[in-house]
């Protein structure tokens, strides 16, 4: 075998002094090879004494007929940096200097120098701890490729540095010293055994779906290594082999496995020497089962998750609701599960949906919708609950949202008229009704209108509006169909609207829409209580939960 030594020296010297310099401080040179006459990369560090200014230079003299500089060796081979407190930071460097990068002079040879020439805008404050690397080892900006030669003799040997200004008067100086040696060889004789192997991978289960894998293993000496599918085989007999690494780590792509099933590699090696493994080394694993798709696993009673089961265990197929229908064209429709927010989808240019809610277990669940069109108004909420069986598919089609409506005021004069708009399913009509407060279904009042290919809609309520404040909604109509009514909105005809303030959703009036709000209605259900029938239909339902659900603050 063969030891080679890496060290360096640090020492201040007399090299060559400048007159008028000073010396600098912590001075030190570590090569990566003190192996006389090759290729090492230097990192040369020192702290300056006095500031270097801008347009000064930083001079590396390698002793003379010893070092040599390559004639390739340029700014690409060099790195400067400068310690900021916390870590050295880089500097760019190019062939000649300008206002963004210092330049990088060369004179290859026995005797030749490095010069680095700092840029006109930015010299190097005094104190400053200064690092340079030569050779491949400087990686900023493009990497060097191209090494300083060591000298051909193991000594001492000496690098000078000295700064100077723009003028070339000599700043500070110092000398580093590194000592070149020869190789150390040391003869062991080694014992003629097989190779011994360890470190294998992988081991144990390996996940499904895993189709490639890079098997491993390591030797205690250089060799090479062979493998069968069966067992006792021996090493001349085997047809293939692992790629070597270095001679002592092996690796090999594999792929083509299949889950559920467990693979054996039988491995022998044989080493430089000739001695060879007699027995197997096997390297086991296995892939695991295939989960189960679209099911949960049941434990106790309870659902635990996906599971990789197989069929014929307790296993709870999971089911699937499809929701479809109409909205605003190009509107964002939301989808809630029992007042919690599940997905969204887009409608289309028509006004279409479609929603799919999977991964359900089995039971009853409740799914609101509501659109939110290109002003971000929203529709009042759709509610639909159904019962869901394990492992089937049920779908909620023929979904109308209400349109969505708002008014340009909430007040305006008796005789004026109403401006009101919004956005449906294109081409369909719309039906606004203006209910008096206080008033019974004979005093409602009517206007229609009609959205365009777009789906936006508005129309002018005028002329027949007596004095006092109107409940307004629109819903949309269909040639076979209608949706649900849009949220109220109040107007006053000639005075404030008495309502316009007040969020009927709010049933106990708290402030917020909650639970509690819920739990009132619920107990209220299928009744005509005037607190809880928010649409004033009169009569507690899916319309008033919705508008409950669109008002939501939770």
């Amino acid at each position: 075998m063969y030891l080679r030594r890496f060290f360096f020296v640090l020492c201040l010297l007399a090299f060559a002094v400048p007159a008028h310099a000073s010396l600098m401080d912590m001075v030190s040179d570590l090569i990566s090879t003190s192996v006389p006459g090759v290729p090492a990369d230097h990192r040369l560090q020192f702290t300056t004494t006095h500031a270097i200014p801008p347009g000064g230079t930083i001079t590396i003299t390698p002793d003379s007929d010893a070092f040599v500089i390559p004639d390739g060796f340029d700014y690409t081979d060099v790195d400067l940096a400068v310690w900021d407190g916390s870590a050295y930071v880089d500097r760019s460097l190019a062939a000649n200097p300008s206002a963004t990068e210092d330049g990088v002079s060369v004179s290859p040879g026995t005797s030749g120098t490095i010069t680095i020439t700092l840029s006109p805008s930015q010299g190097i404050p005094a104190g400053s701890k200064v690092q340079l690397r030569l050779g491949p080892n400087a990686t900023f900006g493009t990497e060097g490729y191209v090494a300083i030669t060591n000298p051909g003799t193991p000594q001492s040997y000496r690098i000078g540095i000295v700064t100077a200004d723009d003028t070339g008067t000599s700043i500070d100086y110092a000398t580093a010293m590194i000592a070149i040696v020869a190789p150390v060889t040391i003869s062991v004789p080694l014992r003629n055994v097989p190779p011994m192997i360890f470190n294998s991978l992988p081991s144990g289960v390996l996940a499904a779906g895993t189709k490639a894998i890079e098997i491993t293993f390591e030797t205690d000496r250089t060799s090479t290594c062979r493998y069968s599918l069966t067992p006792g085989v021996p090493y001349t007999s085997m047809t293939e082999s692992f790629s070597p690494h270095l001679g002592v780590f092996f690796y090999t792509v594999f792929d083509g496995y299949v889950d559920n099933t467990s693979y054996t590699y039988y491995v022998r090696c044989i080493g430089i020497q000739g001695a060879v493994n007699t027995d197997d080394y096997p390297i086991t694993f296995s892939i695991a089962p295939t989960p189960m798709s679209n099911t949960s696993v049941t434990e106790q009673g309870a659902v635990t998750g996906s599971g990789p089961v197989s069929n014929g265990s307790q296993v709870l197929y999971l089911s699937t609701v499809t929701l479809t229908g109409l909205a605003m064209p190009g509107s964002t429709v939301q989808v809630l599960k029992d007042g919690v927010s599940l997905l969204a989808v887009q409608a289309g240019a028509d006004g279409s949906f479609h929603a799919d809610a999977t991964g359900l277990e089995r039971g009853t669940y409740t799914f609101s919708l509501y659109a939110t069109d290109h002003k971000q108004r929203k529709t009042a909420s759709y509610a639909a609950t159904l019962t869901a069986g394990a492992g089937t598919s049920n779908t909620v089609s023929n979904i109308i949202l209400p349109p969505t409506l708002s008014l340009d005021t909430d007040q305006v004069a008796v005789g004026a008229p109403v401006h009101i708009s919004g956005e449906a399913t294109p081409n369909s009509g719309i039906e606004v009704s203006f209910t008096p407060k206080g008033s019974t279904s004979a005093d409602v009042q009517y206007f229609t209108a009609t959205t365009s290919t777009s789906g936006v809609w508005d129309l002018m309520a005028t002329g027949t509006l007596q004095k006092g404040t109107y409940q307004v909604k629109a819903r949309q109509l269909l040639p076979t169909a209608q949706s649900d009514f849009s949220a109220p909105a109040y107007v006053g005809i000639g005075q404030s609207p008495s309502v316009s303030a007040t969020n009927r959703a709010d049933i106990n009036g708290d402030g917020k829409v909650n639970l509690i709000d819920f739990s009132i209605m619920l107990s209220m259900w299928g009744t005509s209580n005037v607190r809880a029938d928010l649409n004033d239909d009169g009569t507690v339902n899916l319309a008033d939960f919705s508008i409950l659900l669109f008002n939501w603050t939770g």
